[in-house]
């Protein structure tokens, strides 16, 4: 019934085994300082399962200083490569091809003094500083090094975020756009940005590389950036290499307006803007818009564009793929809902009302109680509470030390005043010893568990059931997020504890257990 929809295409070096793409939607999922978590890798994973062809990440900052909203991940920093590497791979495990947006905020960033084309402010915000042609190269320089990470990581291809109203599109839109130098003034000039852009991530990454645009065809304002203006801009980012064009439109200032918003309900509402730009171009067009059904997906591949992107289709029922080829009722998203949004937009782990109450307890729980990523580890334990004391992250020189490794070490603090009277008494150093050893039973094959614990019981006081079930949670989730080759080292350590005299005790001395997880990240040579 969807023949075309279920037909591979190829996109540079990758083939993709559908015309299905999932687009970059911010979940609120990361760490508070960029990381990949549990969360991220979850969801993702759980996208590429229900048969998605493409996963493009929400995107990823180029530079956290002028970034729009917390809880984003982040690509500035080599340290946030080997999450990005074990999200990646995650989605490949899927079967998926793997791309990362990247994205600089501009004037939308949430600091004192963000940075645009020009001085013109987003809503009541402080005035952007223009940016100098100095700093216009230092800002594509910033997009290069995170498309190289990008890179390293393991992904297949990186997409460059030239929409909704960011940096990018700040350049092209006249509205945005008062600079009477060679950026600005003509159509010519305020597209310049953007195609150096598109150069200096593909000298940065290379010819077999794809570099993908989120592509602005139309601000939805009216003396915004327009269609025909689109045209030409699709044309010259194919001249330059773009290896395709992702097509939406509005802006942050126009997309919330009551019609555009009644626009926005109805189903394949942006597939006709693709439509145009595909009459542009030979390379790959995704059309996007509340692609609903599978019989809607077929006909707009039928001549409107190459590929779909389901958004929020994906989100309420990620099987949606898999329902369209095999068959089966498709939960739908209402759009009149937007629930997602909502949270979205107040910096919430999203959570959508279309799923069942165990998926959406599952994702609150993973993303705000249980975040785990590679420099931070926390979680709640009715006997104790498990705090990251210490992150220590170190590289010498630029690249790994001698060796190809990088220790990641987290000091893990259990407080014994935390423990509860009246409870019973049990061996905490015994119980950490089985639970390591469980989760070095269990670990993937790539991954090393040592454990180096000292001898003799620990004696506390408290819910031994419950202390069991979040320790375990908390090894078995560091093991988790290790990348492929690394170790997990648990050591434990007695310090004096402050006011642990009835709680904790060995020989009737008050005494602090530390938990010390050192991961080694080994380095693949072969980068």
């Amino acid at each position: 019934m969807c023949e075309k929809l279920f037909t591979p295409l190829d996109i540079g070096p990758c083939r993709l085994s559908s015309r299905i793409v999932m687009l970059p939607l911010f979940t609120a999922y990361g760490s508070t300082r960029g990381h990949v978590t549990r969360a991220v890798i979850q969801h993702y994973s759980e996208i590429a399962s229900g048969g998605a062809a493409m996963i493009v990440t929400e995107n990823v900052v180029v530079n956290a200083k002028q970034s729009h909203f917390g809880l984003l991940l982040r690509g500035d920093d080599d340290l946030y490569i080997p999450g990005l590497s074990h999200l990646a791979g995650a989605i490949k495990e899927k079967g998926a091809v793997a791309c990362c947006q990247i994205n600089h905020a501009g004037r939308f960033a949430q600091v004192h003094r963000p940075v645009s084309a020009s001085n013109i402010p987003a809503f009541d915000g402080p005035a952007p500083h223009p940016l100098t042609r100095e700093e216009i190269k230092g800002v594509i320089c910033d997009y290069s090094s995170a498309a190289r990470r990008i890179k390293k990581a393991g992904f297949d291809m990186v997409e460059l975020h030239g929409a909704t109203g960011y940096l990018p599109a700040q350049f092209l839109s006249p509205r945005t756009n008062c600079r009477s130098d060679q950026y600005g003034g003509s159509l010519e000039n305020r597209m310049r940005f953007f195609l150096e852009l598109l150069d200096g991530v593909r000298e940065a990454v290379g010819p077999d590389f794809p570099v993908g645009c989120r592509f602005l065809a139309d601000e939805w304002l009216s003396d915004g950036f327009v269609l025909e203006e689109a045209r030409v801009l699709a044309r010259r980012l194919e001249e330059r290499g773009a290896a395709y064009l992702s097509v939406t439109a509005g802006t942050y200032e126009s997309m919330f307006r009551q019609d555009k918003l009644e626009l926005s309900w109805k189903d394949g509402y942006m597939a006709d803007l693709a439509g145009e730009i595909k009459k542009e171009v030979s390379i790959p067009v995704i059309a996007s818009g509340r692609i609903a059904t599978p019989e809607l997906a077929e006909s707009i591949i039928g001549g409107q564009a190459d590929l779909v992107g389901l958004g929020r289709v994906l989100m309420v029922d990620h099987l949606w793929p898999q329902k369209a080829r095999q068959g089966g009722e498709i939960i739908r998203c209402r759009p009149e809902c937007d629930v997602c949004l909502q949270l979205a937009m107040r910096q919430k782990p999203v959570i959508c009302a279309g799923w069942d109450g165990r998926r959406k307890v599952r994702f609150k729980d993973m993303s705000r109680e249980m975040e785990t990523t590679l420099d931070t580890l926390k979680s709640y334990v009715h006997l104790v509470k498990v705090k990251a004391a210490r992150q220590i992250l170190k590289f010498e020189g630029a690249g790994y030390p001698e060796g190809g490794q990088a220790w990641i070490k987290k000091d893990v603090s259990l407080p014994a005043d935390l423990a509860e009277a009246g409870q019973e008494a049990f061996d905490i150093n015994g119980l950490i010893k089985k639970i390591a050893g469980e989760a070095a039973g269990k670990r993937r094959e790539d991954v090393e568990v040592k454990i180096m614990l000292p001898p003799g019981p620990i004696i506390v006081r408290g819910d031994e059931k419950k202390c069991q079930k979040k320790l375990l949670e908390v090894i078995s989730d560091s093991c988790g997020i290790i990348p492929p080759g690394g170790i997990l080292e648990i050591k434990a350590s007695l310090q004096e504890g402050r006011g642990a005299q009835d709680n904790l005790n060995i020989s009737g001395k008050g005494v602090e257990v530390v938990i010390e997880l050192g991961a080694v990240v080994k380095k693949d040579r072969g980068d």
